[in-house]
C-alpha cells in the first residue's frame, strides 16, 4: 500500500513539475480548432513565421519560392500577467519584397512565458485575407 501511495505521489509531483497544460485556440483560413501547444524559445515564434502558416496563407503554388518574395516582421509586446505567468503578444506584418512598407497587421499570437526563454502559444489568429486590420492587445 505504501509503495502505491508513494508511486502516485511521485507521479503527481512529476506532473506538477512539468507545468500546466495550456490549451491553444487557432483561427485561420482553415477554420478554428484547439490543441495543446508545446513550449518553445521566443525565436521559434519570431524567426520565420512562414514555418507556422496554419491556414496555408502563403502556399500559392505550394513551392518554397512563394515565400521568398515575401518579408515578415514580428513585433513582441508584453501584454500582462495571468496567475503569475507573463503574457506576450506577437504581431506579424508582411509585405512583398518589391513594396516599400509593411502592410497592416495580419497575424496575432498570444504567448505565456512558462520558463526562461520558454513560451507556449495560447492563441493564434491568421487573418491574412481579411480587409479588417487587427490591433495590438495593449495600445
Amino acid at each position: 500500500m505504501n509503495c502505491v501511495v508513494l508511486a502516485l505521489c511521485s507521479l503527481l509531483l512529476l506532473r506538477s513539475l512539468s507545468g500546466p497544460s495550456w490549451q491553444r485556440v487557432v483561427i485561420s483560413g482553415k477554420g478554428q480548432h484547439t490543441d495543446f501547444a508545446k513550449p518553445h524559445p521566443l525565436n521559434y515564434f519570431t524567426g520565420d513565421p512562414f514555418q507556422r502558416d496554419d491556414g496555408g496563407d502563403f502556399c500559392l503554388s505550394c513551392n518554397p519560392s512563394d515565400t521568398q518574395n515575401l518579408v515578415a516582421a514580428a513585433e513582441v509586446q508584453p501584454t500582462g500577467e495571468l496567475s503569475g505567468f507573463k503574457i506576450f503578444g506577437i504581431f506579424y506584418r508582411f509585405h512583398n519584397r518589391q513594396e516599400a512598407a509593411f502592410g497592416p497587421l495580419k497575424w496575432k499570437s498570444l504567448l505565456v512565458q512558462t520558463g526562461p526563454d520558454l513560451y507556449v502559444e495560447i492563441y493564434h489568429l491568421q487573418a491574412y485575407y481579411t480587409i479588417v486590420s487587427l490591433r495590438p492587445c495593449v495600445d
